[in-house]
């Protein structure tokens, strides 16, 4: 039997270039391979697929705009628990606080 793929969706305020210099950083030195907008986290019988999608921009005014990735994560073989820890980490390497 195959194991259960739960897929998240995120809208993130980020270009692909800050996606990746974040990622990295967020698996400090875990195993993982970039294939072009896909990067792939092999772990035993775990596996997570992240895709970006189109780098976009949102617009808040005529003169500002932010950028903007569609990104979604693919977990294989993952408890629940296991994914909560992820999105956890994932969630706080990403947080960007405004004051």
């Amino acid at each position: 039997m195959a194991a259960e793929i739960v897929r998240v969706s995120k809208e993130m305020g980020v270009t692909h270039s800050e996606f990746f210099r974040i990622f990295t950083r967020l698996m400090d030195g875990q195993p993982h391979r970039v294939e072009g907008r896909q990067i792939v986290v092999g772990d035993g019988g775990r596996r997570l697929d992240i895709q970006l999608g189109e780098q976009g921009e949102r617009r808040l005014s005529p003169v500002v705009a932010m950028p903007v990735t569609r990104v979604e994560l693919a977990f294989s073989g993952y408890s629940a628990a296991e994914q909560a820890d992820f999105m956890v980490r994932f969630e706080r390497e990403f947080f960007k606080g405004g004051g």
